[in-house]
């Protein structure tokens, strides 16, 4: 229970903050959980099955040494002989093979504490992961809502950009992703240009002008796949466009020729 009245309060608290609140507060908690050690968790996978294999192949090895050792009359004479291989696999020694089985154990203990100490990291700022997860969940309601608001009620900046809404459900999703970006730009930046969104490229901040070569980008795009889309689902209007095009270079031609 006090678990829950915990997560209570901290989704009460989120819920408070503006939605440039929240974007600096997810990157300040980004850049904190960014310093924890990567997860080796992978690595230490395939280093066990290395060290199982290893192991293996040092007892093989030492069952065929010993084999050989009693096959010259049982003397006491314990030399490292090599061994008859496995099918592809080359001659080695015991020596060897112990050496190849601990350096497989050293590589995994490596790795092993590598993880620990991931563990301890996270361990240490798990208030801070359990609030980053809070801030985002928080700015995507944000996002949905304020693109379904932008869905409802169809700004003429935005129609005049993106044109109204698809029918399908693909070309929806790609309108509602690109004017989700839009309204993002011009939240943060305080983009009101109505005759230029997102207004016009910006020159001194590097971030800001990212963010709106990235807007340009979404825009061209989703312009591009859209058009392609209604003409082929059009195709009178596009043989019609033809015609038409075709129509005035013949009569520019004729014109030309009589003048």
């Amino acid at each position: 229970m006090r678990v829950f009245a915990i997560d209570q309060e901290l989704a009460a608290e989120v819920r408070q903050l503006t939605v440039g609140e929240l974007r600096r507060e997810r990157d300040r908690l980004r850049e904190l959980l960014g310093g924890a050690p990567a997860s080796v968790a992978e690595r230490i996978t395939l280093a066990e099955e290395r060290q199982r294999h290893a192991e293996e192949r040092l007892g093989q090895v030492q069952q065929a040494s010993q084999a050989a050792v009693d096959g010259w009359g049982g003397r006491a004479t314990r030399r490292l002989r090599p061994t008859r291989p496995a099918r592809g696999e080359p001659s080695v020694t015991v020596a060897e093979a112990a050496r190849v089985a601990d350096q497989a154990a050293r590589e995994l203990v490596q790795l092993r504490r590598r993880q620990q100490q991931r563990a301890g990291f996270l361990e240490r700022h798990q208030p801070a992961g359990v609030r980053y997860a809070a801030v985002v969940r928080e700015l995507g309601w944000h996002g949905r809502a304020t693109t379904r608001a932008l869905e409802l009620e169809r700004p003429p900046w935005l129609v005049e950009l993106l044109g109204e809404p698809p029918e399908t459900s693909r070309g929806l999703r790609a309108w509602r992703q690109t004017a989700g970006r839009l309204q993002h730009y011009r939240d943060a930046y305080r983009s009101t240009d109505p005759d230029r969104p997102p207004g016009p490229e910006p020159t001194g901040d590097l971030a800001q002008r990212r963010a709106w070569r990235a807007c340009r980008q979404a825009i061209d795009r989703y312009q591009r796949q859209h058009r392609t889309r209604e003409q082929r689902h059009h195709p009178a209007d596009r043989d019609w466009t033809r015609t038409r095009t075709h129509g005035r270079v013949r009569d520019e031609g004729r014109e030309r020729e009589a003048g």
